[in-house]
């Protein structure tokens, strides 16, 4: 029985594009697999005492950290901020994603000197009741 030319072509397109496909499925991505780019928890840990917190009151939990037993940040938050803090500027101003509100904490206390001037008390009692 004789085949036609179509069915061996068509045999060779399949297998070039079987190993095509397999042979650029092999490869393995080395930046997902570098431990060096993963901070530890002492360089995470280094990094948030650099900010003015106490080692003693960081806690490293599966997902997240507590600091000072009412701050939490995600593991990955913090790992963002140690790798923005290795290349970026330390000058620039930014906002977090933490944002103090009513809608996420309403017994927030502070403290007013006595001695501030009344129009600075008037401003941040403003500010704070909006």
């Amino acid at each position: 029985m004789k085949h036609s030319n179509v069915f061996y072509i068509s045999a060779i397109v399949c297998i070039a594009s079987l190993t095509l496909l397999f042979s650029s499925c092999s490869k393995k991505d080395t930046a997902l697999n570098d431990p060096s780019k993963v901070p530890t928890v002492e360089e995470m840990t280094s990094y948030l005492a650099n900010q003015g917190f106490d080692q003693k009151h960081i806690v490293f939990e599966k997902d997240r950290v507590i600091i000072e037993g009412d701050i939490i940040i995600t593991i990955s938050d913090l790992k963002q901020r140690l790798a923005d803090a290795k290349v970026g500027p330390k000058t620039e101003q930014r906002r977090g994603t933490y944002i103090v509100g009513n809608a996420y904490n309403t017994n927030i206390k502070f403290y007013l000197e006595p001695g501030i001037p009344t129009v600075w008390r008037t401003a941040i009692e403003g500010a704070v009741n909006n």
